[in-house]
C-alpha cells in the first residue's frame, strides 16, 4: 500500500510540475505516415489547443524528436475528434517541424502514434506544408 501511496505522490507531482510550467498548443489530425493533415477546430471553428510541457528525446547517437506532455484524459479527448484514420498531433513549437504527444499515465509514459521529425545527426528534418 506504501508504494501505490509513494507512486501517487510522484505522479501527482510530476503533474503538478507540469501545469507549474504549462504549455498550450494547437493541435491537429494527421495521416500516420505524415501524407495528410489538417488543424483540428470546435464546432465554432476556433482552433483547438492543449496544454502541457515540450520534452525531447534523444537517441543514443544524438539524434533526437520533440514531443508534447498531456494526461492519458488530454489525448484521448482530442484524438477523439479526429476523422477516422488520422491521430492527434500538437502543432506549435515556433516551427513547422512534424512532433508526437507523449501520454503520461500513472505507471510510465507512451509516445503516441504519429509521424515525427527525427533530427540530429545525418538528419534533414521533414516539414509540413
Amino acid at each position: 500500500m506504501i508504494h501505490i501511496l509513494r507512486a501517487f505522490i510522484l505522479f501527482l507531482g510530476l503533474v503538478n510540475s507540469i501545469v507549474a510550467h504549462a504549455d498550450t498548443t494547437y493541435v491537429y489530425c494527421a495521416v500516420p505516415d505524415g501524407s495528410d493533415w489538417d488543424w483540428l477546430v470546435d464546432r465554432s471553428n476556433n482552433y483547438v489547443t492543449v496544454e502541457g510541457s515540450w520534452g525531447r528525446y534523444t537517441y543514443s547517437d544524438g539524434a533526437y524528436f520533440n514531443y508534447f506532455n498531456v494526461s492519458n484524459a488530454q489525448y484521448q479527448s482530442v484524438n477523439s475528434r479526429c476523422p477516422l484514420g488520422e491521430v492527434a498531433q500538437p502543432g506549435d513549437r515556433n516551427t513547422s517541424s512534424w512532433e508526437v504527444f507523449n501520454i503520461l499515465h500513472l505507471d510510465g509514459s507512451i509516445i503516441a502514434a504519429g509521424h515525427k521529425n527525427i533530427n540530429g545527426q545525418n538528419t534533414s528534418p521533414a516539414f509540413r506544408l
